[in-house]
């Protein structure tokens, strides 16, 4: 049974005494039974000042359970011109991450260069891989409209803040309501043959379902680079984007797959010489 529901070292898919200790490590599955923190603090200059730093081709299932699990990680440097950068959940080459049916809460606070939600990074020499996997669906197949995936983040400019990245052949895929705070900032961000699914519901709602967003007004809600895909579907009533959507980085196009169903909205405009599609849908 779960020990204790506050953890203040880095999750890693390794050894992870801290974990096992608390009764929700058990082999690669981390299973939580109650609302859970994971909370860690950086004083000292590094590379990556992260909650979640899953390496060394680790596999690490996170089940919530229903529960909410708390990502975050705060580096308080002396200075913002400090290298490295903060991130809640860091996912290194040949690693995984599975997170399942649960509201999962991100956040990285950096007085560093660069700040992220999520960050993949994969191979760019070997076969693209799937580094994350988040799903509101049970184990019966049904969709929890109630859990969702949200995101924040904060640095010294909030222009260097990113919700998700992905680059060199990383492929994220999540099935969930999401909530991005990133204004001025970067939604989601693909480069170097990454390819991020975003099928933010399904075609149910309760009393409690959510509704789902991607702020980043004043910044940009999407960014594909070269041989990258980004697709965001199922996007419905009171859903919305804010932020313009850009199909190239530095010149090297990728491809933006955006579907709204009625009474959703995008606010902003199309940058880029890669390929854009908006499918609009009445129902």
């Amino acid at each position: 049974p779960q020990q204790k529901n506050v953890f203040n070292t880095v999750l890693t898919g390794g050894t992870d005494e801290e974990y096992v200790n608390g009764g929700v490590k058990n082999g690669t599955s981390y299973l939580l039974k109650e609302n859970t923190t994971i909370a860690t603090t950086y004083d000292k200059k590094g590379q990556v000042y992260a909650a979640i730093d899953v390496g060394g081709n680790n596999s690490v299932d996170l089940q919530l359970d229903g529960n909410s699990l708390d990502v975050n990680s705060k580096a308080e440097l002396a200075n913002t011109d400090e290298e490295g950068y903060a991130v809640g959940l860091n996912i290194r080459k040949g690693s995984s991450v599975t997170v399942t049916e649960g509201n999962l809460n991100i956040n990285a606070d950096g007085n560093c260069k660069q700040a992220y939600g999520i960050y993949a990074s994969g191979d760019a020499e070997a076969a693209a891989q799937n580094m994350l996997t988040i799903t509101q669906k049970d184990i019966g197949g049904i969709f929890d409209a109630t859990q969702i995936l949200h995101i924040t983040g904060k640095t010294d400019e909030q222009s260097k803040f990113t919700a998700i990245k992905a680059t060199n052949k990383a492929n994220v895929t999540i099935t969930s309501k999401v909530q991005f705070d990133a204004e001025k900032g970067v939604g989601i961000y693909a480069d170097n043959g990454s390819n991020v699914q975003l099928k933010v519901s399904q075609n149910l709602y309760g009393e409690d379902s959510k509704n789902s967003y991607i702020n980043a007004a004043g910044g940009t809600a999407v960014v594909a680079g070269r041989n990258s895909k980004v697709s965001i579907t199922n996007v419905k009533k009171g859903d919305y984007l804010k932020g313009d959507i850009l199909t190239d980085i530095n010149g090297d196009g990728g491809e933006v797959n955006l579907e709204l169903n009625g009474g959703s909205q995008w606010m902003g405009s199309v940058k880029g010489n890669g390929i854009f599609n908006l499918k609009l849908n009445a129902a």
